[in-house]
């Protein structure tokens, strides 16, 4: 039977070889970013600018060698029981928690691929939703691409620009694909709510449209690729947060499960200073000389202070320092510094 030839790097190789690649990978649980649709005939022609043309060469390498072929992290009893225990670590994302749970629960009935829905969590600054979005990641063993939708420059920077531009590249999204080990990775947008529409180069939210809907997820386009290539982005976990839902269209709202997480109460404090105490240690290699248990005289003082998590966090690593000083293995009162913060102090209810 006759083959069709295809360029790669290492030199030729043909369909049929590509297509048992695809069912061995397919067959380990690996899944593809890129789809088998993609057409890669560009690279016979002459025209478009170097730039564009050594993009549309990486993509190819990159598909011919099998790296779009990515692993699918897997929801276990273990990431249950370590998914609970972030209720104690964050107690006023409570609901949150319990609503991933129940997402993660029906899909051991299934593939056991951890896939959640989009989601959007808003509330005071400083009450610990970036850190709580970092914990996920690490509940899952999945990578965390961050971006921050305030500092996006115009549309291109999540869907990548034109091939007729010199300097043409793919977006954010794309390039988290590309990079990240699992397909399944977390893709958080900080301050949602601060995406500048209106600048000059389009709104940077629009590919958000089809990147939320999981049919036109699996065929998504990066403008540096145009449709020639076409990315599956629907295993991609998309995270969001902000301090309101003002100012974000109706449209997108739509498309995520929002969750207004509420400032937490005193007794939510005590729980959350004793656990950023402990994280602290657990993830500093001087961390062992200290007690892992805070005295409730230093742990009432932050509360009294009314800092944010944030602020609670910068006050006791600088706090380490004193008690080492004083050759103590624990913290006092004394040892705390009182960090000046220019957000409104946080309230408890």
């Amino acid at each position: 039977m006759e083959t069709e030839m295809v360029w790669g790097r290492a030199g030729c190789t043909t369909n049929d070889r590509l297509q048992e690649l695809a069912n061995q990978l397919a067959s380990k649980g690996k899944f593809a970013i890129i789809s088998s649709n993609s057409s890669f005939e560009f690279m016979k022609k002459e025209s478009g600018n170097r730039g564009a043309k050594d993009n549309f060469a990486k993509i190819k390498e990159f598909y011919y060698e099998g790296k779009h072929y990515k692993k699918v992290a897997k929801v276990t009893q273990q990431l249950l029981k370590e998914l609970n225990k972030l209720k104690k670590r964050f107690p006023n994302f409570i609901e949150v928690i319990m609503h991933i749970e129940n997402h993660l629960t029906l899909k051991t009935l299934g593939n056991k691929n951890i896939q959640i829905d989009p989601l959007y969590i808003w509330g005071e600054p400083g009450i610990g939703k970036t850190e709580f979005v970092f914990a996920l990641s690490e509940v899952f063993g999945v990578d965390l691409e961050k971006c921050n939708a305030g500092q996006l420059g115009g549309a291109i920077a999540l869907a990548g620009s034109e091939p007729q531009w010199s300097d043409s590249a793919p977006g954010l999204i794309v390039q988290g694909m590309m990079r990240s080990e699992n397909a399944n990775f977390i893709f958080f947008m900080d301050e949602l709510e601060k995406v500048n529409h209106s600048g000059n180069n389009g709104n940077p939210l629009n590919a958000l449209y089809d990147l939320l809907e999981e049919r036109s997820a699996s065929q998504f386009v990066d403008q540096a690729f145009t449709s020639a290539v076409l990315f599956d982005a629907s295993a991609l976990i998309f995270m969001a947060s902000g301090n309101s839902t003002e100012g974000i269209h109706p449209a997108l709202l739509s498309r995520l499960n929002v969750f207004e997480v509420p400032l937490p109460t005193i007794e939510h404090m005590k729980s959350i200073i004793q656990n950023i105490h402990v994280s602290i240690l657990e993830g500093s290699d001087w961390g062992s000389f200290f007690d892992t248990k805070l005295s409730e005289e230093v742990i009432d003082v932050l509360i009294k202070d009314q800092r944010s998590v944030r602020q609670v966090k910068k006050s006791l690593k600088n706090s380490y320092v004193n008690a080492y000083q004083n050759k103590r293995s624990y913290l006092i009162v004394d040892d705390l510094e009182i960090i000046q913060d220019k957000t409104v102090p946080m309230g408890f209810y």
